[in-house]
C-alpha cells in the first residue's frame, strides 16, 4: 500500500530530504521534471522528437517543474512553448532558477524570451492567451498543466478559469492530443479533492513521492485519469514517519 500525504506533509518530506540527507531541493525539482518527461515519452511511443509541446506554468514550484521539463524535452528534440501566467520577476527560489535557464540568451521581444530550449512567454490576461493560442497553441501534440499543483487553496482568477475551460472544450475536438497534469490537475484542492474551479482535463497525472488525497479520493480520482506516482529521491523513512492514516491499496495488496 502507498501512504497518502497532504500537501503540507509533502512539503515537510521535501524539507527534511534536504535538511537531513543533503539532497538539494533543486535536484528534487529536476528529478520531478525527468519523471514527467519519461511519462510523456512513453505515451508518445518512445520519443518526443519533432513533437510540439505546450507547457503551462504558474509562478510557484509547480511552474518550476514545468520550466525544467521544457529544457529536458527540448534537449530530446521536441518543439517547446512555455507560457508563464505571471512575470519571471515574481518567481523565486528553484522555480526562478529554471525560468532563468529558459531566458539565458537574453533575447526578448514583446514579453517573449527565445532560447535553444524554445520560447517562453509571460501571459497576464485572457486576451494575451487567446492571441497566442489562435496563432500556434492549437497545434500542440501535448499540453502540460504545471500551473498550481498542490498549491491551489482558493478559486482560480476568472481569466485563468476561462483558459482552463477553453482547453477542456477544445480537447473534445482534439482527441489525439495528450494532456498531462503535474502533481494534480489545476482546479482541484490537493487535500480534499474539492473542485475549486473547473479542473484541467488530464489524460494522465504525474504526482511525486506519494499520492495526495485529491489524487485518489473517490469523488475526484477520475478527474486525475491515469495516476503515476513517481519516486524523486525522498527517503522512504521520511514518508513512513508522516502521521497519515490514509493509504492507497494497490493491485498487489488485493
Amino acid at each position: 500500500m502507498q501512504k497518502v500525504l497532504t500537501a503540507e506533509q509533502m512539503r515537510e518530506v521535501d524539507r527534511l530530504t534536504t535538511e537531513r540527507y543533503g539532497i538539494p531541493s533543486l535536484l528534487l525539482m529536476e528529478n520531478a521534471a525527468h519523471a514527467v518527461a519519461r511519462v510523456i515519452t512513453e505515451k508518445l511511443g518512445g520519443s518526443v522528437k519533432g513533437k510540439s509541446i505546450l507547457i503551462l506554468c504558474g509562478k510557484g514550484n509547480n511552474g518550476g517543474d514545468g520550466a525544467a521539463l521544457a529544457r529536458i524535452l527540448a534537449m530530446q528534440g521536441a518543439f517547446i512553448d512555455v507560457l508563464l501566467f505571471g512575470k519571471i520577476k515574481d518567481t523565486k527560489g528553484d522555480a526562478l532558477i529554471n525560468f532563468g535557464v529558459l531566458r539565458s540568451e537574453n533575447f526578448e521581444y514583446d514579453d517573449v524570451y527565445s532560447s535553444n530550449f524554445g520560447e517562453l512567454r509571460e501571459i497576464g490576461s485572457k486576451e494575451e492567451w487567446v492571441t497566442f493560442y489562435l496563432q500556434s497553441g492549437q497545434d500542440a501534440d501535448v499540453i502540460v498543466d504545471a500551473i498550481y499543483g498542490t498549491g491551489l487553496t482558493r478559486p482560480l482568477d476568472i481569466w485563468l478559469y476561462n483558459i482552463v475551460h477553453d482547453l477542456n472544450f477544445t480537447k473534445e475536438h482534439a482527441p489525439k492530443r495528450l494532456s498531462v497534469s503535474v502533481d494534480i490537475p489545476t482546479g482541484l484542492n490537493a487535500d480534499t479533492g474539492e473542485c475549486l474551479a473547473e479542473p484541467f482535463q488530464a489524460d494522465v497525472t504525474v504526482t511525486f513521492t506519494a499520492p495526495k488525497p485529491g489524487n485518489i479520493l473517490p469523488e475526484t480520482a477520475s478527474l486525475n485519469s491515469e495516476l503515476v506516482v513517481a519516486d524523486i529521491g525522498s527517503p522512504t523513512e521520511l514518508i513512513d514517519a508522516q502521521p497519515s492514516h490514509l493509504y492507497l491499496a494497490e493491485r498487489d495488496d488485493i
